[in-house]
């Protein structure tokens, strides 16, 4: 986690569910739900190499 982006909003209310998926080796989707019934979906890009 050396490169962190801000999430561009926060849920209203607390959150109730995150989950994640690896799509591919480079990218993984996510996704929160709070208890104001608003969901945010969110696409993670990974570097190719590490190092």
């Amino acid at each position: 986690w050396m490169y962190v982006m801000q999430v561009p909003k926060s849920h209203g209310k607390g959150v109730t569910c995150i989950t994640g998926l690896l799509v591919s080796e480079g990218a993984s989707l996510f996704a929160s739900t709070g208890s104001d019934g608003i969901v945010f979906l969110w696409k993670m890009d990974l570097p190719s190499s590490y190092g």
